[in-house]
């Protein structure tokens, strides 16, 4: 079966990188299951604060809609479906989910941000500009902003990072860069944000305060990288990478040392998202045959 071949497959990589055949050691094999088995497309899994659910976005509705899994995947529930719907993210104290939704503009990809309640109801705007594109909103870790791309298609076009009070819903712009990849996302205290940029002239892990300022790259080996994620105990970042030569999961502190890769199938593995006591990867991957939800358990071997 598809679960054992992959798991008996990294086993074997980790076997040949203590043979010193592969330069960084993978770890994959440990706790590695699906939680998705829907024949549709499923990805961008973000856990509840409590650990006991993931948002999820799926298709089984003929869009992509806001979903919410048990941990194990059962009890599957629709929140949002009434327009494409993408980046969900929980707020702090679990009573809010925040998303990108192209509900105003009719347009695919041309989304606002809204808000709804953990349950789907009351679903309300968050910020609408008819000119640019808002997406992937983070919340900071006491739930008082939220973090967020804007697509500024002025000439010339560029993303500019926005922070914005959840009460006065007022956003000022952080940074700007011509190229981001994938989202913004804070340290555990709340001091920090990193981001993939090409700032530098490749694709970089970097990480700047809060306010924009002090911007520092992490890694420094040019290869594609997207979707950074912090792990709830400040000490590690995770993120897809083609560093291998395959969309793989990779991690590494926030001071750019003890980078580690952690998939090491053959398919794509990308949107990686810690669990609140940090155990726990949950991701998308095409393993399967199909995008779908996995979760990995990260064990001691990296801490």
């Amino acid at each position: 079966m598809a679960f054992w071949t992959f798991t008996l497959f990294g086993v074997m990589l980790a076997i040949q990188a203590c043979s010193g055949r592969l330069p960084f050691p993978p770890v994959e094999g440990l706790g590695l299951r699906q939680i998705t088995y829907d024949l549709t497309e499923e990805f961008y899994a973000d856990w509840s604060p409590d650990g006991q659910r993931l948002s999820i976005i799926s298709d089984r509705t003929g869009a992509w809609n806001v979903w919410v899994i048990h941990a194990d995947g059962s009890s599957p529930q629709v929140l949002a479906s009434d327009h494409q719907v993408t980046s969900p993210a929980w707020s702090p104290d679990g009573r809010v989910i925040a998303y990108a939704t192209d509900r105003a503009t009719g347009m695919r990809f041309w989304t606002d941000l809204w808000i709804m309640r953990s349950d789907g109801r009351l679903p309300e705007p968050l910020i609408q500009t008819p000119t640019m594109k808002e997406m992937v909103p983070a919340w900071s870790p006491d739930g008082q902003q939220i973090a967020f791309l804007m697509l500024d298609m002025n000439t010339p076009p560029a993303w500019r990072m926005m922070l914005m009070e959840v009460e006065s819903r007022q956003p000022h712009e952080i940074s700007r860069d011509k190229v981001l990849f994938s989202r913004l996302v804070w340290s555990p205290d709340g001091k920090e944000i990193a981001f993939i940029s090409d700032r530098s002239g490749k694709p970089e892990l970097w990480i700047m305060d809060r306010d924009g300022k002090q911007a520092r790259p992490v890694t420094h080996d040019g290869a594609e990288k997207e979707h950074p994620d912090w792990s709830p105990d400040g000490k590690w970042i995770a993120f897809a990478s083609r560093l291998s030569g395959n969309w793989d999961l990779w991690v590494v502190h926030p001071d750019g040392t003890g980078l580690k890769r952690l998939t090491t199938s053959p398919a794509m593995d990308t949107l990686p998202d810690w669990s609140p006591d940090s155990q726990k990867i949950a991701f998308t991957s095409d393993r399967s045959g199909n995008q779908d939800i996995w979760v990995m358990n990260v064990t001691s071997k990296l801490f």
